[in-house]
């Protein structure tokens, strides 16, 4: 049997096949007095239809023919039921926070090193990156469920996830995605993960029932020969964000792909202290070669900025919405280019970073922008160590197939797309030696090459990072 390619998508605003299952166990009797004995209990993929609804009557299992309910429902047919004892809400939600921040933390510290490798890939020196580690991070989670053996210990190795068991994991991506997914005012995020399956080709039933249950994600049957199947995913592509990402799926999917993984991250945030209309005008930005180009820049003027810098940038934080759960952070490099200061970065000077900033006053020139990246990672996440998925013949994602042995899957592609829109009103996105400047109010004139972040105060995850070399 040929290799199958598994496709995968990050799209910021990741491939996977469909599930033949059998009937057979269609009519079996189930319910009853013994409705919790196995003997009396339907399988997974199928539920019991009772006969009526007084107690402990029984009924026959019948076969969800859809395909995506994959959960099982709970025992019916008998009274008896045992409530577990309450646990303190506070305390969960404090336990769940910090196992979401542990996954950010590593999601981060792999978001930095894709940047890097990103930058210094480009040859020319001037393209603007944009990348959502919390995007590429989720929809690798998802496959790294059917890694085995070397290529697991690898996706782990790059991914930064070494110290997490595969439950973990799970548990860790579920708590971090409802931290992050939130519709307040001002603020509306949304992640969503979605995984498309080749029809005639099955898949491992406890993966897809761990990716409907952890990652919320969206699981079909397709018939990938069809010429509406691209159609049909990137439409859900665009549903999912605003209109914003379009034909991330060729109009022909190549006929050995078996499945394709898709995450994407949408954000929406209004700044919590607006940029006034009134002063907005035409500036210099000076591109990474030294050339400039007029582009509009914002102004504002305020004496509780959250600002820090030391002998590399300039820093200011922008809060988002009245509750303030996401910021952007813009770091201005004191040179002009971004080379040395992505030369520093890694995740402990970052959190140093993160924990410098402090009330003062200041003015700040921020050029409007709108943006949009299109990226294939295969080349540089090889760079980064990642080879073995990628490669047809030694990948292992046996665990991937439905009887756990077959080794025929491998990724064939890593494609990243993400947009980038900031103005006066706030974004729309669709991923030390502190100097204690005292009070003499700072000037920050954004009018060079600069980094910026999107990020999540409770779980700190980056939820977007990019450069701007050029506007």
């Amino acid at each position: 049997m040929s290799s199958r390619k598994i496709l995968i998508l990050a799209i910021a605003l990741p491939t996977l096949a469909a599930v033949v299952y059998s009937v057979k166990y269609s009519g079996k009797t189930c319910g009853g007095e013994n409705a919790n004995v196995k003997e009396y209990r339907c399988p997974r993929l199928y539920e019991c239809t009772l006969e009526s609804t007084k107690p402990n009557a029984t009924g026959v299992c019948r076969f969800l023919p859809n395909g995506l309910r994959l959960w099982t429902g709970p025992v019916r047919g008998n009274e008896v039921v045992t409530n577990p004892p309450q646990k303190d809400p506070t305390v969960e939600y404090d336990i769940q926070t910090k196992k979401a921040q542990r996954l950010a933390f590593t999601q981060n510290k792999f978001g930095f090193e894709l940047l890097k490798n990103a930058v210094f890939s480009d040859q020319t020196n001037t393209q603007n990156i944009i990348l959502s580690p919390t995007s590429m991070g989720l929809a690798f989670d998802i496959l790294f469920n059917g890694a085995n053996a070397s290529t697991k210990d690898q996706l782990a190795n790059v991914l930064q996830i070494s110290g997490f068991s595969l439950y973990d994991l799970n548990e860790s991506a579920k708590f971090l995605t409802a931290r992050l997914n939130t519709d307040t005012p001002g603020i509306s995020s949304n992640l969503t993960n979605s995984i498309w399956i080749k029809n005639g080709v099955s898949l491992n039933e406890l993966l897809l029932k761990d990716a409907q249950a952890n990652y919320n994600a969206y699981i079909t049957n397709l018939d990938f020969s069809s010429p509406q199947a691209s159609k049909t995913i990137n439409d859900w592509v665009f549903g999912n964000t605003t209109g914003k990402i379009v034909g991330v799926v060729p109009e022909q999917i190549d006929p050995e792909t078996a499945s394709i993984i898709i995450n994407t991250a949408y954000f929406n945030g209004v700044w919590k202290y607006k940029f006034e209309a009134t002063k907005i005008e035409n500036r210099d930005f000076y591109k990474q070669n030294g050339t400039k180009t007029p582009v509009l820049g914002m102004k504002m003027e305020r004496n509780n900025f959250q600002y820090f810098e030391n002998e590399l940038f300039q820093a200011v934080k922008l809060p988002y919405g009245a509750d303030q759960k996401y910021s952007m952070v813009v770091l201005l490099p004191k040179e002009l280019g971004v080379t040395t200061l992505l030369g520093k970065f890694d995740i402990l000077t970052w959190q140093a970073w993160m924990n410098s900033f402090k009330e003062k006053d200041g003015t700040l020139y921020l050029p409007k922008f709108k943006l949009e990246y299109s990226g294939k990672m295969k080349p540089i996440l090889k760079s980064m160590g990642l080879v073995l998925p990628f490669d047809a013949e030694k990948a292992d994602f046996s665990k991937l197939s439905a009887d756990g042995s077959s080794k025929d899957f491998y990724v064939s592609d890593v494609i990243h797309k993400t947009y980038i829109d900031v103005n006066e009103e706030g974004t729309e996105a669709t991923a030390v030696t502190v100097i204690d400047a005292g009070v003499v109010p700072f000037v920050m004139d954004v009018n060079k090459p600069f980094f910026f972040a999107i990020i999540n105060e409770e779980t700190q995850a980056n939820l977007f990072v990019g450069i701007v070399r050029g506007l």
